[in-house]
Order: C-alpha cells, then structure tokens, then sequence
C-alpha cells in the first residue's frame, strides 16, 4: 500500500488532462480565484456537467501548481485505502514527517490508531504555502467511519489546505460548522451550465462542431446548457444532414436511449467490440488494451473514435493513458453484461492478469471478484505479506469459499479483531466452528 511492497494505482493520483481548445469559464474562475480562503471547495453536478475540467483547466490556466490528485471508486470507500491513497496524493508536502507516517501507518493498521495518524498529518501538512487536494467522484464515499475521519481532518487542518470535492450529489460529510465559518464555497449544477454564448463556443471551438448558426442554435438549446449533453448530440451528428439533425430529441433520462441510437450503432464493430470491453478496466493504453484485445488496432481505433468525439478522457499524454466518461462507462459497462458469461469471465480474468503485471493489486483482485475467482482473491492477498488492508475485499468473498481456504480464514479473523469488528469476526467464528471439519 504505502510502502514499497504494493503499488498505488498511481493514474488515481494523476490530475486528468484539459481536452485541447477548452473553454474559459470566466465566471467560474473569479470565483475559484478565491479558493484559498476556504477550506472546502464543494463542485456538486450530474455526470456531464464539466466539474473535472472545470479544475483542470482553471490549474492549467492560473498555473498552480501545488495540487494534489484523486480519483475515488467503490473500492475507496475504505478507511485504510482512502487515507493510503491520501497520503501518498500529499507525499511531496509531507517532508521529514513522510516516513513516520508511513512507519504509522504500517505498524498500526487498526481503526482505533487512526485518529493519531491523521493527527500527525495534520500537523505535517500544516505550513505556510497552499496545498489544494482534489476528490474526484467524492459521492462513492459512504462508510460512516470514514467519513467521521474526513471530517476530523477537514474540522483540525490548517487554513492552507483546500480540499475540492467534485461530487454527483450532496456529500454525507457534515460541512455546516465551516459554511458558518464563510470556509465553504459551493458551485453546483446551475452555476455549471454553460450559457448560450459558451454552448456555441464550446460546440465551435472544442468540440469542433461545423454547421451553420442554425443548426448550432438548435443543438444548444436542445441540450440546456448540459456539456454532456452537447458531447453526446454533437458526437450522434457525425455523418447526419441539417434536416436529420433537426429532427434529434433529446432529454436527459433518456440518455441510454441516445447513447445506443446516436453513438453506439454508428460504430463499427471493431470500435464497438474496443469500446465494450475495454469499459472493464478502470484506465487503458495501447500495450493494456492490445493485450486485453489482441488483434485490435488501437491506433485506428482510437483516432476514429476521437475523430467522433466520443467520451474518452486522456489522463496522461505522455503515456497515453485514457479513460472513459462516466455517462458512457457506466452505458458500456451495461452492454458488457449482455456478452456471454463465460466470455465476460475471461476478459475479467485476462484483464486480473494484465493488472497484477502492472503491480496494480487493488485492480487485480476487482477484476477476480468480477470473474467470481475468489479462490484466486485469496491466494492473491495471501501471498502479499505486510498488505493487511487487502483484506477489505474479505467482505465481497462468498463464505462457502473463505471456509475452504483456513489460512485466509483464520487471518481475515483478526484483521476483523484488529479493527473492532466484533460481530464480523462472531460471523466468521460461527462459520468456521460449524465447518470446522472441512480444516480436518
């Protein structure tokens, strides 16, 4: 986890790329301009409505430098994880502290220990220059602990570290006392609409949209100021005449609907195999995705794909690293589930093997549970000593497989007896005391 001996998904901590010729959003950055007097910077919109690159662009514009990275998912929403993940995202700020908190960390890797931990964050991060902490996707972050740890953090830290929560809906954390304290700065989804002007702008400029004012006109009214929404019509109007495009309808709860008539059967079917499968995994390359589809074409693929603007988010140029849009994601992620079982259980198990090659363990496992390997979860988390945190995905394992496997059982047990789970670690008692004949 922090140390050595397991690797972070390290694109987790990348800040994703401004797509080219993004728009300047002049409203929303004055507002920005005073983040640093807050200690929240609350961004709550559906998918779609340009919160991340909204950030992006505003740090690539006012050039700051000094921001910190993560991009949350279900398997976050774990106290050991998300902090993990948190302290690594701020490592360059830490200093001498670093290794004590690491040194901390690993040593005492119980819930009750949590609270001295953060302490001596807090006290690390505390300085005179600004630190600006960006929680991408906060809304996966549910467990009551750990939110009662965030908001100790968010309650004690200095005034200058700024966290930037980009949210689907209203956190669960309890954020009055700074809103009373004017530390709280709120852009919701109103204020992230585009206008008008900035709806054709966007459509002209970034999404190199080339029609006339009319059909622009139409485009942008139709899509009320929802960039998502002018992502997804301008991407349905590739190859279509004026008098097709004027007849689109379009609303937002029927955006699988769109997405299946207007993207996906104007594909082709190696763009739709490409797309489907490669939903799966949590980011992409040429060397993951051919692996993943071996006789696929990624550089063809991809820049037809781009060329019809389909929701891809590059998250490292350098590398070439990509991830899909939440709006179609989580839309190919459902057309994934339509492939045949055991082809789906392949994929998933290919993609497990193409994720621990890559050191990425967390990946690893996710993809195993998907493929209902749980056999190979157990061995994977056995066989990475000093990992105990790997033992979050124990609650996502069968029972009927955890009692045939002592070894995972009897260690599951007291990673459970470590944090306080008492009725967990009665439950696995109970199992095993009832089972016990299958360790004879």
């Amino acid at each position: 986890m922090i140390n050595d001996k397991l690797i972070l998904m390290s694109t987790r901590l990348k800040i994703p790329q401004p797509r080219k010729n993004y728009i300047i959003r002049e409203e929303l950055f004055s507002k920005l301009d005073g983040m640093s007097e807050y200690r929240v910077i609350l961004i709550k919109g559906g998918a779609g409505t340009g919160k991340t690159t909204l950030i992006t662009s505003f740090a690539k514009e006012r050039s700051i430098s000094n921001l910190k990275w993560i991009s949350l998912d279900e398997s976050c929403n774990n106290v050991f994880l998300f902090w993990n993940y948190f302290i690594k995202a701020v490592g360059g700020c830490l200093e001498a502290s670093k290794q004590e908190l690491i040194f901390l960390y690993n040593c005492n890797l119980e819930k009750s220990s949590l609270k001295n931990l953060l302490t001596l964050l807090i006290n690390a991060v505390s300085n005179q220059e600004d630190i600006f902490i960006v929680l991408d996707d906060f809304y996966y972050i549910t467990d009551s602990f750990l939110l009662h740890t965030i908001e100790f953090f968010l309650k004690n830290v200095s005034n200058n570290v700024h966290v930037i929560l980009l949210t689907r809906q209203e956190p669960l954390l309890y954020l009055g006392t700074l809103n009373m304290d004017s530390k709280l700065l709120l852009i919701d989804e109103n204020d992230l609409k585009l206008s008008k002007e900035l709806g054709i702008k966007f459509l002209k400029d970034t999404l190199k949209v080339n029609f006339r004012q009319e059909i622009l006109d139409f485009i942008n009214d139709l899509c009320e100021g929802w960039i998502g929404g002018l992502q997804l019509v301008a991407a349905g109007a590739v190859g279509k005449n004026e008098d097709d495009i004027m007849k689109l309808s379009f609303q937002n709860r029927f955006v699988t609907e769109y997405l299946t008539k207007e993207i996906y059967e104007l594909l082709s079917t190696e763009e739709k195999q490409f797309v489907v499968v490669t939903s799966i995994l949590p980011y992409f390359n040429q060397e993951i995705a051919q692996q993943l589809l071996e006789e696929i074409d990624f550089e063809k693929v991809m820049d037809s794909l781009q060329k019809k603007n389909i929701l891809i988010i590059c998250i490292d140029e350098e590398k070439g690293i990509y991830r899909y849009h939440n709006i179609l994601k989580e839309y190919l992620k459902e057309k994934f589930k339509d492939i045949h079982k055991e082809t789906q259980i392949q994929f998933h198990v290919k993609a497990a093997d193409i994720m621990r090659n890559l050191g990425d363990f967390d990946q690893c496992i996710e993809q195993l549970i998907f493929a209902g390997d749980y056999f190979s979860v157990m061995k994977c988390i056995l066989e990475l000593p000093g990992n105990m945190a790997l033992f979050i995905y124990g609650e996502r394992i069968p029972e009927e497989f955890i009692i045939q496997n002592p070894d995972f059982a009897y260690q599951y047990f007291f990673y459970n007896y470590a944090n306080l789970e008492f009725e967990k670690c009665k439950e696995i008692y109970d199992v095993l005391k009832i089972n016990i004949q299958v360790f004879l």
